[in-house]
């Protein structure tokens, strides 16, 4: 085989993987949904497809709403104490069923609840 033809099948061998990763994968808005426990403590976290959720932390419970920001922020709308606010989950990443995030300044990891 000649040289540009090498390039060329790696070129598509490399392309054809890309593809293959992109489809299989979920995209980010849809991997959040379901049920979390923080691991450290033990925290619950449920993310419902209508953009609402549920966090359940010392015994109390917030929900609202979620906003998907970009691909590594989400927007938690909530009212607490008759109060309207927010907060921000900053660079989120999911793998797998592990989600690691910074919540409310604080980094954390969570798994997913089956």
């Amino acid at each position: 085989m000649n040289y540009k033809k090498a390039i060329k099948v790696n070129f598509m061998l490399c392309i054809a993987g890309i593809v293959l990763v992109t489809a299989c994968s979920k995209p980010f808005s849809e991997a959040i949904v379901g049920k979390w426990e923080d691991t450290q403590t033990s925290d619950r976290m449920e993310f419902l497809p209508d953009h609402t959720f549920n966090i359940t932390s010392h015994g109390r419970g917030v929900s609202g709403k979620w906003t998907k920001v970009d691909n590594t922020r989400f927007k938690l709308d909530m009212v607490m104490q008759g109060n309207p606010g927010f907060i921000m989950m900053e660079d989120v990443t999911i793998s797998g069923d592990e989600m690691k995030a910074t919540l409310a300044g604080t980094p954390g990891t969570a798994r997913r609840v089956k």
